[in-house]
């Protein structure tokens, strides 16, 4: 007898086809960039017909939000913005460096791109994707008020100094983490 409720588990078809799209499309965006890679490339690799893809999204640029976007998005998501709140600031500064010496392996890992090809794409991503621009724009902002706060509260310094020195300990971790994509240790 057929039951329905045994359907819920397995992937419909046009799921499975949908993700194989961004799965083929992600490393070939991210290795060759944006303009660097055509709808009928991603296809071959995907050995799947335009209309396959038409199906499921409007043009390339649309492949391309879905595919980047939670590539560059999930190592900033992973970071517990409401938990750290409750930490000091020393403790937010180590989970912090933690995380920033992480993302190389973890990113290495993910995407088999070297290190310099991942922040060209990462830039490329913020360029022509104006609502991931504003996502990351957005967590940067909440992460530099998280640790102004905690550094006022702790130290009672002026806000705006606050905010400075919550800037500057971003901006060497995010420094350090260039420079080890840049220069081996």
């Amino acid at each position: 007898m057929y039951d329905s409720s045994d359907l819920q588990y397995v992937p419909s078809a046009a799921k499975k086809t949908r993700q194989t799209l961004i799965n083929t499309a992600l490393p070939l965006f991210l290795t060759h960039g944006y303009n660097g890679i055509g709808i009928n490339q991603i296809l071959k690799t995907a050995k799947l017909s335009k209309g396959a893809f038409y199906h499921h999204f409007s043009s390339k640029i649309e492949l391309y939000e879905e595919a980047v976007s939670p590539f560059f998005l999930d190592p900033v998501e992973q970071l517990d913005l409401e938990q750290m709140q409750h930490l000091p600031l020393k403790e937010i500064r180590k989970l912090l460096s933690i995380h920033y010496s992480n993302m190389p392996n973890h990113i290495s890992k993910n995407s088999n791109i070297d290190m310099t090809r991942y922040l060209a794409s990462y830039f490329e991503a913020q360029s022509l994707l104006p609502s991931l621009k504003a996502s990351l724009e957005a967590h940067y902002n909440r992460l530099i008020e998280l640790i102004a706060n905690k550094t006022n509260q702790e130290r009672e310094i002026f806000p705006k100094v606050a905010t400075a020195h919550a800037r500057n300990i971003i901006g060497a971790l995010e420094g350090q983490f260039l420079l080890d994509a840049l220069v081996k240790k």
